[in-house]
């Protein structure tokens, strides 16, 4: 299964990290325990749909409907670096505001509505334009703003992407 996110011009394909997430919320347990959506004669976007659905019910369901915005303050520890990272997310249209300090390093990144954008450690930003930078924050940005558990505040396609393999285990 996999999401394809529009954001005028791109497109971009959210598989794995969100889904991932979001089935292993709902109990499920790969390829394995279940019959396949084709073989069970579901169509695969219904039960794309219900796998997210059963998703938002694992972590809290309707109490998701009335959240607007979220922040997060957390204290990061890795490779001999201590520091922190915040984050301000508006759910309703991704726009976000991520600002971290990690040892020496200082940075920040965002979504605006249209693009995203960062800015290193001297406080010079960039427009964030080309390939795989455009796709990493169209990715946050959709994710970001649960957009999978509510399809109305960012246009996707949810499709099959068939079975992987990954350490020995299907998904």
């Amino acid at each position: 299964m996999s999401i394809v996110a529009s954001s005028s011009p791109q497109k971009v394909n959210l598989a794995g990290s969100v889904l991932a997430v979001a089935l292993a919320a709902a109990g499920w347990q790969g390829a394995a325990a279940v019959t396949p959506p084709a073989a069970a004669g579901v169509p695969p976007t219904a039960a794309a749909a219900a796998a997210l659905a059963r998703s938002k019910e694992a972590m809290g369901g309707s109490a998701w409907d009335g959240v607007r915005s979220s922040h997060s303050r957390v204290r990061i520890e890795t490779g001999g670096l201590k520091g922190t990272d915040e984050v301000f997310d508006d759910l309703l249209t991704g726009r976000r505001f991520e600002t971290f300090k990690l040892g020496p390093i200082t940075g920040a990144e965002g979504w605006d509505g249209q693009s995203g954008w960062t800015q290193d450690s001297s406080g010079q930003t960039k427009r964030m334009e080309g390939g795989d930078e455009v796709e990493g924050a169209v990715n946050e940005a959709y994710r970001h703003s649960l957009a999978y558990w509510y399809p109305d505040r960012w246009p996707a396609t949810i499709e099959d992407g068939g079975t992987h393999e990954v350490g020995g285990r299907r998904f």
